[in-house]
């Protein structure tokens, strides 16, 4: 699993979800799964993203552009250094593979489920966003040489469209073989689905109640329709903060716990989130909501952040917006004047040439402002539920938002 996502709460996958039939307070949940695992009704595990899930070990793998079953044993790399790998065992011997996200899938996934040869094969193509040519590429030409079903080799000419010469698009021809069921590719008659099961999926709602976010399972329903819409994996994890998180009253180990993985729990609005509507009349009124919201803004991922976005409620659309809007006025011009000074304005002299300009100053001062502001609003005009939550709120907007520290 990932070095930057181990402390982040306890993920609970979407299978243990429908066996509970609500939410579960953190402290009590790791004793009901346990049931369900002596009594074996808990699919095998999803060994590279922590779960309770009893886990066989055993992993769809893509190896050498074809799908196969293989024991996992560890994850090897950084996501940061980008030499991720997944570790695994063949006849024996350790070997390792990238740990691309559209290369590795719960045991089964693609190996053992059925697929049906579309009656015709024309008009397949690898997509533009395919992430299989090189990065900036524009796949220029594409025609299906082979066809092994469910395997379909497609020979590419791409180019990059930054180069001086047309010709260019000549020196990158290659040969993709890609599964049938690849988000990747297009086949008629055939539905991809993204594999979400490669990612936690942070799951942002307003507490209905302070004890109990969810005392009468309405949100626990709405969350369970966009998995049936998405045909989430029955091992898909969510971050859900009252499964995932110890809560109150906590014993002196539990409270450590919380503090050590709040931050990272936090940190996963920024990738892939399901937002709940019941609920959400005030979400611009609560300081965890719009922290949330705030986070999943900044969406580092290149999938969608929001899953659920065209089910959104207007006073949830509302404020998603306000939240866009705050990141707008206090990112203004931040990147611009990151690339200044992260290209030597280091010096006093760099400085003081830079500080010349009246504009740059202005533009300095608007960003800050606009941070000040977001800052002020957070401490002192938003509600919530426990007025001694905002001193953390603000402390983890300015680690995770802005990137800043608390002095």
């Amino acid at each position: 699993m990932d070095e930057d996502t181990t402390q982040i709460g306890s993920p609970v996958t979407l299978a243990e979800l429908k066996l509970l039939g609500e939410f579960v307070r953190w402290q009590d949940i790791g004793s009901r799964v346990a049931k369900l695992i002596a009594a074996k009704r808990l699919p095998n595990g999803y060994p590279l993203v922590a779960s309770r899930l009893p886990t066989s070990g055993i992993i769809d793998l893509c190896v050498d552009e074809r799908w196969r079953q293989v024991e996992f044993v560890r994850m090897a790399g950084s996501r940061f250094r980008g030499d991720r790998r997944v570790v695994y065992l063949d006849e024996g011997t350790e070997k390792t593979a990238p740990n691309n996200w559209y290369g590795v899938a719960p045991s089964g996934h693609y190996t053992e489920r059925e697929y049906s040869r579309p009656e015709t094969l024309a008009g397949a193509e690898l997509l533009v966003l395919s992430k299989l040519v090189p990065e900036g590429h524009i796949i220029g030409s594409q025609v299906v040489v082979e066809e092994n079903w469910p395997y379909i080799t497609f020979e590419v000419r791409s180019f990059d469209p930054k180069a001086y010469s047309k010709a260019y698009e000549d020196n990158w021809p290659k040969l993709y073989t890609v599964h049938g069921a690849d988000p990747r590719v297009k086949v008629e008659g055939i539905v991809p689905r993204e594999p979400w099961f490669n990612t936690t999926i942070a799951v942002s709602h307003r507490w209905l109640r302070p004890d109990h976010p969810d005392p009468d399972r309405a949100q626990y329903c709405e969350l369970m329709a966009p998995c049936e819409i998405l045909k989430l994996h029955d091992n898909q994890v969510f971050l859900i903060d009252y499964c995932s998180l110890p809560q109150e009253p906590r014993k002196p180990d539990e409270a450590s716990w919380f503090r050590d993985h709040l931050p990272g729990f936090q940190a996963q609005f920024k990738y892939v989130t399901i937002m709940l509507n019941t609920g959400s009349a005030d979400y611009s009124t609560r300081a965890w909501c719009m922290l949330e919201l705030m986070l999943a803004a900044m969406n580092l991922s290149s999938h969608p952040a929001i899953l659920n976005q065209d089910r959104l409620n207007e006073p949830l659309r509302d404020a998603k917006q306000l939240a866009e809007r705050y990141l707008e006025t206090s990112n203004m011009n931040l990147n611009q004047m990151s690339k200044v000074f992260g290209t030597g304005i280091s010096t006093t002299a760099a400085f003081a040439k830079w500080a010349r300009n009246p504009m740059n100053v202005a533009l300095y001062n608007a960003s800050l402002d606009g941070r000040r502001t977001i800052l002020e609003k957070f401490q002192g005009e938003l509600a919530v539920t426990d007025p001694n939550d905002r001193p953390l709120i603000v402390s983890l907007l300015k680690r995770l938002a802005f990137k800043e520290s608390d002095a």
